[in-house]
């Protein structure tokens, strides 16, 4: 099937996200068409350029960011949206989200219309308030994946695809056949398992971020997931804590969102 992955991202916050990385890689080799609508490039989407604030505020280093300038978006993010969608036509939109950035994915998710393609959403936001994410996006978002994702992804794919029911699909929020489906999460993933990231979808400028006043060319190297630390601004220690008390269970109820 056809896979849009999509990251709503404030302009300028550029450190790659290893999540759409190894979404791409893992449903390439399960044999999906994958493409990738990320905001982050888009220049006037946001108010702010996220990595550029720090340096006014004294938080980081000046640092030129001509080369970031020229290559950004001027367009509009909404109507290349929408001419992606169309373009790529695909069978389902997966869109990985936090808190702050759940605005942005619903903004050009309802530019689709009626006729948009189903929308699954993961992420840090979806994971610790699913029935929030789905509430509020009026009608937008079909399904919500709590947890990783980097398994559940691709059998929600598979399924969707045979036809199949996804009533006992590990980690699923949503409302099936006038079902309440809320899931245990799924067990927590083998990283040994996982194939090498896929960035080849990103634009050439993602690969770009300032650090001690310079800008470099890097990408992300995940060694572990999870931390140690209990940092209070932080959402790792609660990650913690929700995977803590079980590896896997699932369980259906009827009722209101």
């Amino acid at each position: 099937m056809r896979v849009l992955l999509f990251y709503p991202n404030l302009y300028g916050m550029n450190m790659l996200p290893p999540a759409i990385g190894l979404f791409s890689a893992i449903l390439k080799r399960e044999g999906h068409s994958v493409n990738l609508f990320d905001t982050t490039i888009y220049e006037g989407l946001a108010a702010i350029d996220s990595d550029k604030m720090k340096s006014d505020n004294l938080n980081a280093r000046p640092f030129d960011d001509t080369l970031l300038k020229e290559r950004a978006r001027k367009t509009d993010a909404i109507d290349d949206f929408k001419q992606l969608v169309r373009q790529f036509a695909p069978d389902l939109i997966a869109m990985s989200v936090t808190e702050d950035m759940y605005p942005i994915g619903l903004t050009l998710l309802s530019a689709l219309g009626a006729h948009r393609p189903k929308v699954v959403a993961g992420g840090v936001f979806p994971t610790f308030a699913p029935k929030l994410a789905l509430q509020l996006s009026n009608g937008c978002i079909d399904y919500v994946l709590k947890g990783e994702g980097d398994e559940t992804l691709a059998e929600l794919c598979r399924r969707l695809e045979a036809g199949s029911d996804l009533k006992t699909l590990d980690g699923l929020h949503a409302v099936l056949d006038g079902v309440v489906v809320n899931n245990g999460l799924p067990r927590p993933v083998d990283l040994q398992t996982l194939p090498e990231p896929d960035y080849d979808l990103f634009e050439e400028s993602r690969f770009y971020r300032p650090m001690q006043g310079k800008l470099w060319r890097m990408f992300p190297v995940q060694t572990m997931r999870g931390c140690p630390y209990t940092c209070a601004y932080c959402n790792s220690p609660s990650q913690m804590d929700i995977h803590r008390p079980r590896t896997s269970s699932s369980s259906a109820s009827s009722g209101p969102i």
